[in-house]
């Protein structure tokens, strides 16, 4: 038995039991409050329905012009307008790196201590192809005592917690997750995490 009937009487589509396996779909639902998701699907479901009807992707944009026209062009330039954020904020992130070194070479140096600051954020750790780790901090200058610092700027991540993380499941960061990834890409004990403001 399928997950989709027909209430004949109602003129209604009942779904039931149904999961869809496609990581697009999951990151966008993903990034949605709860109470949001089910409007979205069905204007999500209402936008595949009509496509399915036309022969042609271009008869589609032609016909919904008015109706959906607004709504796509105001999804073009949240589109445009998130790739302009994601350069500035990569920007801003190496900038920010490269303020937190400078102040703690600077009270490294005025202190007198004799640890080591170095930028790590460009290139990989002990996991392969992974960049988690932005700052190492050598206390003493000796290796087997670091502390990695993960910086992040104009992004929106959440606190997490222990027992609420799906560990397999969620693709999702959180400082959390950050941490314990930073801690071991970096091979330290220690880790901070720093946003900016």
């Amino acid at each position: 038995m399928g997950h989709i009937t027909l209430n004949q009487g109602l003129r209604r589509i009942e779904v039931s039991d149904l999961e869809i396996e496609n990581e697009l779909s999951f990151e966008h639902f993903d990034r949605l409050p709860a109470d949001q998701r089910d409007a979205e699907f069905i204007k999500a479901f209402y936008i595949g329905v009509l496509a399915l009807k036309q022969d042609r992707l271009s008869a589609f944009m032609a016909r919904t012009n008015n109706e959906l026209g607004t709504e796509l062009e105001t999804l073009k330039m949240m589109y445009e307008m998130k790739a302009e954020l994601f350069a500035k904020s990569t920007v801003k992130g190496a900038e920010g790196e490269l303020h937190i070194q400078e102040y703690l070479e600077k009270l490294v140096a005025e202190n007198s201590h004799s640890d080591e600051i170095v930028l790590t954020g460009n290139s990989a750790g002990s996991i392969p192809k992974n960049k988690t780790g932005d700052i190492l901090c050598h206390l003493d200058g000796n290796d087997s005592r670091k502390i990695v610092i993960e910086c992040k700027f104009d992004k929106s991540v959440r606190f997490g917690k222990l027992s609420d993380n799906d560990w397999y499941g969620n693709k999702f960061d959180t400082a959390l997750s950050q941490l314990i990834e930073s801690q071991a890409n970096r091979e330290c004990d220690q880790a901070i995490i720093v946003f900016d403001k």
